[in-house]
Order: structure tokens, then sequence, then C-alpha cells
């Protein structure tokens, strides 16, 4: 079920989110079906790129020891699952300034499988210096401005006001939670290789 609703997001966005639009279910199986399952992309990709490729830090290859990978992927882990579900509140908190119907847990909805693109995109940490290539995962915010009138029912004349207001509030959570990552996750990479 994972695998076709990926595609299907990816493919034939429109189509999905009027299926999702429909489905009934709860807060707690979108994460515990979908989303912690695509939050391993980006984790297990960490602990492979980092204790195995090796992360170029200067003119040599550096080789996180798996202890130090494995903390590392697991705070980025509860981290990235942090912000999908802080997000949800965020956009459920916004749309009621656009028109929005209130609804939790379509604006979860909306967060969980907006953002399957960006989890995807994790995969490109298996080869550290390839993880520019993690630009793809942009492609969120098409599914965001897409997603947003199929599930909130924003009126069509502030769909792009509420799409750039809610990118805007994501930008600066993004920024939060990229502050506990580096200090969690990647400080321990640079500490280790100052140490090594």
């Amino acid at each position: 079920m994972i695998i076709d609703r990926v595609k299907k997001l990816i493919l034939s966005p429109a189509e999905a989110w009027k299926e999702i639009a429909a489905e009934e279910s709860s807060i707690k199986s979108l994460f515990l079906k979908y989303a912690i399952f695509l939050a391993l992309i980006p984790a297990l990709s960490m602990i492979v790129g980092f204790g195995v490729v090796g992360l170029r830090i200067g003119p040599a290859y550096y080789h996180m020891p798996i202890n130090t990978a494995l903390y590392s992927a697991l705070v980025s882990f509860v981290v990235y699952l942090l912000g999908v579900f802080s997000a949800g509140f965020i956009f459920d908190f916004i749309g009621q300034y656009f028109s929005a119907e209130s609804n939790l847990k379509q604006a979860m909805k909306l967060s969980v499988y907006s953002s399957t693109p960006f989890f995807l995109a994790g995969i490109f940490s298996i080869i550290p210096s390839m993880s520019f290539l993690s630009i793809i995962g942009l492609y969120s915010v098409y599914l965001l401005y897409l997603g947003i009138p199929a599930l909130l029912k924003v009126p069509e004349d502030k769909i792009m006001p509420f799409t750039v207001t809610v990118i805007m509030a994501a930008i600066i959570l993004g920024f939060l939670l990229s502050g506990v990552v580096n200090r969690f996750a990647y400080g321990p990479i640079y500490l280790d290789r100052l140490t090594y």
C-alpha cells in the first residue's frame, strides 16, 4: 500500500489527493503506517552514508563510528517525524485565516503525504557527496500546493497566499529543527573528527 501511495503521489498527485481526502484514517495510523516507514529512508541512508561510505572532510574521507552513525540517524528520524507532526498543527492553525475547513486530521494528512518527496530524497545520503541531489525533495512544495484545496477546502483565490504562508512557517520550523539536527546529529560527526 505504501509503494502504491508513493507512486500515485509522485506520478498522479491530483488523483492521489482526491483519494486521500476521502479516506478515513486516524492521525496515529498516518504516522504508524506511513510516515515512520518513509522517515526511515533518510535515517538508514545516513547510517550507510556516514558509517560505511564516508564523509569527505577536508582532503580525506571520514567514516563515522557505527554507534555515532546510529545515534545521528535516530536523532534525525525523531526530529523529522516531529517536524511533520508540528507542520500538521501549523497547517490547521493557519487555515483559519484563509477560510479553510478546520480539520486537524486533514491537516495531518496534508503534512504527512506532502512530505513524501522530502523523505524519498533522503536516499541520496547514502553517498554523502551526492546529497545535493536531495533538492528533488522540493517536489513536496508542489504536492502541498495541490493538496491544500483537496484536503483543507481553501477557496481558490486564497490557495496561493495560504501556500506561501505555510511554506514560510515550514521554513521557520525547518530552521529550528535543523538546529537540533545539526547540534545533536551532525555535531557528533565533527566532534569525532576533531578528536580522531
